[in-house]
């Protein structure tokens, strides 16, 4: 069955200047009237590529077909009233200038349909309207495209920050106040969502070496001239308890509170505890190395020297420089050098303790007898 509809383009050549495509949709039972409209949009300045369809199933079908710039409606159509068309338009989300162009609407219905959801009212008796028209509500279309943008990307930034593992919180840069926090910073930092609003940041900064108004002077400074922070820093939750972060902090223009900060925090505190205690365990291992009359080191599978070992330093005045990889070796008899590698390669493919005993050259070239024993520490 031939459906009763057109698609056209029609062209008009036109002086000095390119002329701008508009995809026009007209809901109109005459042809006649709606080439009249096609050919006002063309001294306009469009070129124009068209569809005109007068019955609800035939408007749909051309909604499917592809997107439209623009929407004109003839008020009183027998099978696709005003109504019914912006009812259809609005059920498949199209969000273009629709525009009532009718010979029989007067100001006062043209107002009711404004009201009703269409964007204007043209007489066909006054078609030097339309143009205007056109481009007025299609520059207010781009708008809300862009607003809608917007707040989509304002409210996927906010679901993300939200969700973050890490906290997340903004500070403005004009007065250093905090203006939002996530509910993971909140809850790292003990207090209730919104609390920690309009106070400054150095709140949440623990003393130090610093105050922590320092620590935030030290911050600020280094943001106003990189743009970007990154660090650990020591926080102080609402009890007063303090905690480790590693905070990456950036610069950004915010459209309402201007120049902001976004830090993102990581709790370390974990990582520092397990660093101190490591610390305090290499501390005293030295202490009982540099205390204790025998030698202790510790080698690498490959029987080299990966820490410093003063005692044994002191004893053949080697430097710390000479004793590292297997320098060390040289400071036993040539003739035991051998065997004690070749046991201490054995030990180590076996995986089991290697004890022998060699002749090491004291600091004044006397060699003195050493017991030598060493233990495999296997890593988990």
């Amino acid at each position: 069955m031939q459906r009763r509809l057109e698609m056209q383009t029609m062209r008009k050549p036109m002086a000095n200047r390119m002329a701008t495509l508009l995809r026009l949709l007209v809901i109109d039972d005459s042809e006649d009237d709606a080439r009249l409209i096609v050919r006002e949009l063309q001294h306009g300045g469009y070129e124009v590529i068209w569809e005109r369809v007068e019955t609800a199933a035939a408007l749909v079908a051309a909604l499917r077909r592809q997107a439209w710039n623009v929407v004109t409606c003839e008020w009183h159509m027998p099978q696709c009233s005003q109504a019914t068309a912006l009812a259809i338009l609005t059920e498949h989300g199209v969000d273009v200038p629709i525009i009532i162009v009718s010979g029989q609407v007067g100001e006062e219905l043209g107002v009711t349909a404004v009201r009703g959801g269409v964007h204007d009212f043209v007489s066909k008796r006054a078609l030097a309207r339309l143009c205007p028209a056109i481009e007025r509500e299609l520059r207010a279309t781009e708008v809300r495209r862009v607003a809608r943008q917007v707040e989509q990307d304002l409210r996927l930034g906010s679901e993300i920050a939200t969700q973050l593992s890490e906290g997340v919180y903004l500070i403005k840069a004009s007065d250093q106040t905090i203006a939002f926090t996530n509910p993971r910073f909140d809850q790292m930092f003990g207090y209730a969502p919104g609390e920690l609003v309009g106070r400054h940041v150095s709140v949440v900064n623990a003393p130090t070496d610093k105050s922590p108004e320092e620590t935030a002077r030290e911050i600020t400074a280094t943001l106003a001239k990189d743009k970007r922070w990154q660090g650990e820093v020591c926080n102080r939750k609402k009890d007063g308890s303090h905690f480790w972060c590693y905070a990456s902090i950036s610069r950004f223009e915010h459209s309402d509170f201007g120049a902001v900060w976004v830090s993102v925090h990581q709790d370390i505190t974990d990582r520092k505890r397990v660093e101190k205690a490591l610390r305090e365990s290499e501390e005293r291992y030295r202490s009982l190395v540099t205390a204790t009359a025998q030698v202790v080191w510790t080698m690498n599978a490959q029987g080299e020297v990966v820490t410093d070992c003063p005692s044994w330093r002191a004893y053949t005045g080697q430097t710390e420089q000479d004793i590292l990889d297997r320098g060390w070796m040289t400071s036993l008899h040539p003739d035991d050098r051998a065997r004690t590698g070749a046991g201490w390669a054995d030990a180590v493919k076996h995986c089991r303790v290697h004890e022998t005993e060699y002749r090491v050259r004291r600091h004044d070239g006397e060699y003195r007898d050493f017991a030598a024993r060493g233990v495999p520490v296997l890593a988990k």
